[in-house]
Parts: structure tokens; C-alpha cells; sequence
């Protein structure tokens, strides 16, 4: 998630925070089933009975004292039914943010090492317009949703941390943004931590970016047409094939209508590597290059984490996302009641969600 604008939602989150009360239909706790499914070959998976939590800063005053939740998770725009979640902009000054838990009201997130392994899931973009994002991402937060900071805890959505540069209350930690999109554009970058500091911007694939404006896009020219629900699919390929391996490249195709759609080659690249990110000279907020296999350390314990944020009346919202060079707007598709649906997530060995 690009600095300026994460910066600033940031420290609304933490500023807005000292004067706003716990809403009355709060309780503790109330997590919700969210399932997903772990797979170990083609047709091989079981459904792990994961949850839903919000983020701390939707119901509670403070991380630190926080120890109620909302009955209702659709006050802050989230809707679950089965193996499915659906952000709208119910609350357009706070967004949607939200993590996977080992279980309904476990105090404790659900893990993923993403080395040589693969994740897949379904989203609808179809009411998602310029100036709006909806986000699917990992990051090293800790387990227990306590870590140093003395936070409640898992249970109450807390620890929070991402690959931003620090605000008060908020630590860095590595950031895997599998899925930043609207209808109009769409990417996936990396963002590794040396120590306590962390590459903000990262090294990212956008093929609209690269130069192909009808592969992601709304219509029926498009080769993955956004106003239709499609399947994306990540894979983290190691150097060595284990599942302790340093990374060498993240791979990503779609399926669509039963068929699978890969990502166009520029210059011979067609997935992120260092290679990829050098070719490019994609630069670090840190300086130099930025990089894809330093991510390696970071994938191996990690939260997955959703949100919906932005404001569709305000073009410059997801300028560092969807505007020129990096997608049309903000002339393209406006959404003044945006949404997203992602489901039916899927988390195995390279191949295994059958996609």
C-alpha cells in the first residue's frame, strides 16, 4: 500500500481514535466463521474452520484496551456468507480492514508460510471504480496479536503492523500486497524489511503499468474482464523447491469463465523476480533496486489480511495506483457505492487448488 495515502489513513486511524466511543452493540468478543480451504493436490482439499476478525480500531478506543467487538460486522461494511466476504464503504471514513483468525473467536491469527506454496481466490471487482481499492495482502504480524506493544490480543483484532513508514502505535513489518485493484487496474508487490525499516514502495507488477491496457480492464475485450467475477491465483516459487528455499519468483495467472489467462511477457519477464525488478529499474524507497527474493523471510510467517478503502469523488486517492501511467483514471469507471466480494480462498502446494 503506497506511502502518502497510507500514511495519512494511518494516522486518522490513530488520531480519531482518542475521542470516539465503543459502539453500543458492542460485545466480548464476537468473531465470525470465515473459512477457508487447504489444499494438498488437485481435488484434494479440506475446509479449515478459520474466522473473521475487524481491526482493533473499528470498535475500541485503544490496541492496549481493547477487549469488546461489534455484534454486527456490517456496521464497518462487512458482510459474510459462507466462504465469502463482501467490503462496501458503510464506513467511508474508517474503511474495512479485517484478518483471518485460526478460528471464530480464537485469540490467535491463522499462520501461512507462503514459500513453495500457492494461493488462490475469487473476487467480484465489478462495483470497484477509480479512486477506490480493494486490498488482499499479507503481513508479518505477530501471532498472538500482542508482540511487544502490550495489545489485547488476536481476539480483539490487534498488532497490526505493515511495510509503511512508522506512525505512532504502528511498527514495520514485511508486506506481500497479493491483490491492490479496482476495475480498472490491478497489482502485486513486494515490500521486504531490513531490520526495523521497510521498502514502502516495493517492487510491483501492473500490466497496464508495463504497457498492456486491455489485459485487466472492463469489458468483453479485455483478456480478464473486471466487471465479471475471475480467479487469481499466486504462486511463490523457491529456488530450491522446500518450503524453506530463498524465493525466486512470484508467479500469477487468472482463470475466467472455466479458462486460464497468463500475464503477457514484457521484455521476457511475466512475474516477479529480481530479475524482473532490475530489468525494470524499479526503484527502492530505501535506495537502489527493489527486490523480490529479500521477501523471503517475511513469507514464512505471516497474517492475510483484507480491506476496502479510498474515496471515489476524490481522484487522487489511488493516483499512485490507477491514474497514468499506471491505469486510466480518473476518467475511467466511477463507483459511488463501491464494493468487492472475495471467496472460496484456497492455500496449498504449488498446484494443488486446481486452478
Amino acid at each position: 500500500m503506497r506511502v502518502v495515502l497510507v500514511l495519512v489513513a494511518s494516522l486518522l486511524v490513530i488520531s480519531g481514535t482518542h475521542s470516539r466511543k465503543v459502539p453500543a452493540d458492542g460485545v466480548a468478543p464476537k468473531g465470525m466463521a470465515l473459512p477457508i480451504d487447504v489444499c494438498t493436490a488437485p481435488g484434494a482439499c479440506v475446509t479449515e474452520n478459520t474466522g473473521l476478525v475487524v481491526d482493533w480500531y473499528l470498535p475500541c478506543t485503544s490496541p492496549n484496551t481493547c477487549t469488546s467487538h461489534p455484534a454486527d460486522y456490517s456496521v464497518y461494511g462487512i458482510r459474510i456468507n459462507g466462504k465469502s466476504v463482501t467490503l462496501d464503504r458503510t464506513n467511508p471514513e474508517r474503511g474495512s480492514r479485517s484478518y483471518i483468525a485460526a478460528g471464530p473467536n480464537a485469540n490467535g491469527y491463522r499462520m501461512f508460510n507462503l514459500l513453495n506454496k500457492e494461493l488462490s481466490f475469487d473476487v467480484d471487482m465489478n462495483d470497484m471504480g477509480c479512486g477506490m481499492n480493494a486490498a488482499l495482502y499479507f503481513i508479518e504480524m505477530p501471532e498472538d496479536g500482542k508482540g511487544e506493544a502490550g495489545h489485547t490480543g488476536a481476539q480483539y483484532g490487534t498488532g497490526y503492523c505493515d511495510a509503511q513508514p512508522a506512525v505512532p502505535g504502528r511498527p514495520a513489518c514485511p508486506e506481500m500486497d497479493i491483490w491492490e485493484a479496482n476495475s480498472e487496474t490491478t497489482v502485486y508487490t513486494t515490500h521486504p524489511c531490513y531490520g526495523n525499516v521497510c521498502d514502502a514502495w516495493g517492487c510491483g507488477l501492473n500490466t497496464f503499468t508495463r504497457g498492456n491496457q486491455q489485459f485487466y480492464c472492463r469489458g468483453a475485450g479485455c483478456a480478464v474482464d473486471s466487471t465479471l467475477p475471475h480467479t487469481v491465483v499466486t504462486q511463490f516459487i523457491t529456488a530450491d523447491g522446500t518450503d524453506n528455499g530463498r524465493l525466486m519468483e512470484i508467479r500469477r495467472h487468472y482463470v475466467q469463465n472455466g479458462r486460464r489467462i497468463d500475464i503477457p511477457y514484457f521484455n521476457g519477464y511475466n512475474s516477479l523476480s529480481d530479475d524482473y525488478c532490475r530489468a525494470f529499474g524499479i526503484p527502492s524507497s530505501l535506495g537502489g533496486t527493489a527486490s523480490t527474493s529479500d521477501m523471503t523471510e517475511g513469507l514464512k510467517k505471516m497474517v492475510l489480511s483484507m480491506s476496502l478503502w479510498g474515496d471515489p469523488n476524490d481522484g487522487s486517492q489511488m493516483s499512485w495506483m490507477d491514474n497514468p501511467p499506471n491505469g486510466p483514471c480518473p476518467n475511467g469507471h466511477k463507483e459511488q457505492n463501491p464494493k468487492v466480494t472475495f471467496s472460496n480462498i484456497k492455500f496449498g502446494p504449488i498446484g494443488s487448488t486446481g486452478l
